[in-house]
């Protein structure tokens, strides 16, 4: 086992002889801002208010220096309300609608939706915007299992045709790779 003063001398070697790594730059300085989600009907942000987002996607670009914002959530409404005040105080906007258990139709509704949305946006502002399609929607739409119930642990093995066929920069996933994700249930929802 090392004693303290060798830990410490190791240390110091190490400062005195930095090891030097490639610099790369970050191209955005950005946060995540959460418009709400409706799992199980229940609002994760109650009071939803135009005035107190314009005045947070302020504090956002100014205080924090921030360049960039992914605007999340499962009402597109909100969405484009965050998204708007965010373009109006210079922000590049990160899209990102999150479909929380919806099927797949209406996931694909939404994301139809939430596309023209996001080209509204780019048409009508100086602001740069992104639709971000990127959460992994078997995990996030119902899993139609009777035997499961709350506090039930769900493994979902999802095929690289279901899931990503050709790979995937984020998450990092190569062409042919089968996603495994482990879902703790934490509530139902009768449909």
């Amino acid at each position: 086992m090392s004693s303290w003063r060798s830990i410490c001398s190791s240390t110091a070697s190490a400062v005195r002889n930095p090891v030097h790594v490639k610099e790369k730059t970050v191209r955005r300085k950005g946060i995540t801002y959460d418009t709400g989600t409706f799992p199980g009907g229940r609002d994760s942000r109650p009071g939803f208010d135009s005035g107190q987002v314009r005045h947070e996607m302020a504090v956002i670009a100014t205080d924090l220096r921030c360049d960039a914002v992914r605007v999340t959530g499962g009402d597109l409404g909100r969405l484009s309300v965050a998204a708007r005040h965010a373009a109006d105080a210079g922000l590049e906007v990160w899209f990102s609608p999150h479909p929380c258990e919806l099927g797949i139709a209406d996931m694909q509704l939404q994301f139809e939706d939430a596309s023209r949305r996001a080209q509204d946006l780019h048409d009508s502002s100086d602001a740069e915007v992104v639709l971000v399609l990127g959460c992994e929607p078997e995990a996030f739409t119902c899993i139609n299992d009777p035997d499961q119930t709350v506090g039930s642990r769900v493994l979902l093995v999802i095929p690289p045709a279901d899931g990503y066929p050709d790979g995937n920069a984020t998450p990092s996933v190569k062409p042919g790779e089968t996603l495994v994700l482990v879902v703790d249930l934490l509530f139902t929802q009768s449909q």
